[in-house]
């Protein structure tokens, strides 16, 4: 799902700085549809990225495995920072219907409803 708009670049700055660390909109006080929907995605890429470290850390003898799993991640975020700032709302529907899930039932709504 990708459609070209303006978006003005402080909006760009922080959905692409979401897709890496996803509370950093917050901090920048910026929770528009546009970032929120990278808010998303990049928490859960973080929930992805510890899960893959708790596994790693008992699983050792698979770090190969390991490895290949973080460097998707990293290139998924680093996809997701370089949509941002071009200005195109794209979503990674896997990722996205995945996190919406994981923060309804944590209930984390709040933190990701675009608003103040």
């Amino acid at each position: 799902m990708i459609s070209d708009s303006t978006v003005p670049s402080q909006e760009k700055l922080a959905g692409a700085l979401a897709s890496f660390v996803f509370f950093v909109p917050l901090l920048m006080n910026m929770k528009t549809p546009f970032v929120v929907k990278y808010m998303k995605q990049g928490f859960m890429i973080n929930v992805i990225e510890v899960i893959i470290a708790i596994v790693g850390g008992f699983l050792w003898f698979l770090f190969g495995i390991i490895g290949l799993l973080n460097f998707i991640c990293f290139f998924t975020s680093l996809f997701l920072a370089f949509q941002a700032y071009s200005g195109k709302d794209h979503v990674i529907d896997i990722l996205y219907t995945n996190s919406e899930k994981l923060i309804q039932t944590l209930g984390l709504s709040n933190i990701f409803t675009p608003g103040k």
